[in-house]
């Protein structure tokens, strides 16, 4: 009696053990959940790279602005009308310096959001706050650097951005202003290609181009106007690359429009070798730049929502017909 009713248990189940019935497999939705934690970890990872660079941005405009805190005015003048003095006696002309000059901050008030901050009392105090700064980057970096070498970033990659902190770190210490502007600045360089693993086209593209357009700036106060060029060629270069990932092809072909007349402004500009007016018209070039990196990172975000809204309808389709079964 009781071998007949085995047999018939396992004839009824062995169909569900051999046709893969869903009652044997995972709970419903998991593979969903599984993608969900993929895209929570890939944002968590962005935010960390955005961390980065909002930390770099914070020193470089820190390190630009620290020249209006050194001498008092009159002082300054004083001293000013004494090297005039020294220079007439000597029958050389007085030296012209642009020294409470800044550099970046035009193209640095286009890239970061408006921040209601104290200015440091002086120089001692800002570059306080900037090796601060430097020494929360060096924390930030340690955090990062596992995941990037987990998705395969080229140690080349690894290395430039470790080379630019070290740089920097130096910088600072010694209070070099044109150096510290220009290593916090190299730094970023390599994080375009930290994005490459977590985002979609253009988003990486568009760090780049606004690493060279930094550049840029610095190196024309700096007066290397060769390396200037380099620069320049490497912003059109990068152009339709910034604008391929936008959706509508009539608005990326007018956003690369209107990109590409920015870019010929400053180049205008670089051949009349002012740098006041290479900084504005970087800083417009800058403008646009940021317009289109959140033009981009908000047509990702409604990618993921719809996605998200997909899973969600194929898993309740999952549910019913596992409720039919």
């Amino acid at each position: 009696m009781y071998p007949k009713k085995i047999t018939l248990l396992v004839s009824l189940f062995l169909p569900f053990l051999m046709g893969g019935c869903p009652l044997f497999e995972g709970a419903p939705g998991e593979e969903g959940l599984d993608l969900q934690d993929e895209e929570e970890e890939t944002a968590e990872e962005l935010e960390e790279i955005e961390a980065i660079e909002e930390t770099v941005l914070q020193i470089l405009q820190e390190t630009d602005t620290v020249v209006l805190l050194d001498e008092p005015e009159d002082a300054e003048n004083e001293s000013n009308d004494n090297d005039e003095e020294n220079n007439t006696e000597n029958n050389e002309p007085a030296e012209e310096f642009a020294y409470d000059d800044t550099i970046l901050s035009e193209v640095l008030a286009k890239e970061m959001e408006a921040r209601e901050e104290e200015m440091p009392e002086d120089s001692q105090e800002a570059w306080g706050s900037i090796k601060m700064q430097i020494t929360e980057l060096h924390q930030q970096w340690d955090e990062l650097e596992p995941t990037l070498r987990e998705e395969n970033v080229t140690e080349e990659e690894i290395v430039s951005f470790e080379e630019a902190l070290d740089e920097l770190t130096i910088r600072a210490s010694e209070q070099d202003r044109i150096g510290t502007l220009d290593s916090g600045n190299e730094i970023t360089e390599p994080m375009s290609s930290f994005l490459v693993p977590f985002t979609e086209d253009g988003v990486s593209e568009v760090y780049e181009m606004k690493y060279h357009l930094r550049n840029l700036v610095i190196r024309t106060a700096a007066g290397d106007y060769e390396e200037d060029l380099e620069s320049q060629e490497n912003i059109e270069a990068s152009r339709q690359e910034v604008t391929r990932g936008i959706e509508d092809e009539e608005e990326a072909e007018e956003k690369d429009q209107q990109l590409q007349t920015s870019i010929d402004n400053l180049e205008d500009a670089l051949q009349q070798q002012e740098p006041d007016l290479v900084e504005i018209k970087a800083s417009l070039v800058m403008e646009q730049l940021v317009d289109i990196e959140e033009q981009l990172k908000e047509e990702i975000e409604e990618e993921e929502e719809e996605e998200e809204d997909e899973e969600e309808e194929d898993e309740e389709k999952e549910n019913e017909e596992i409720d039919v079964g």
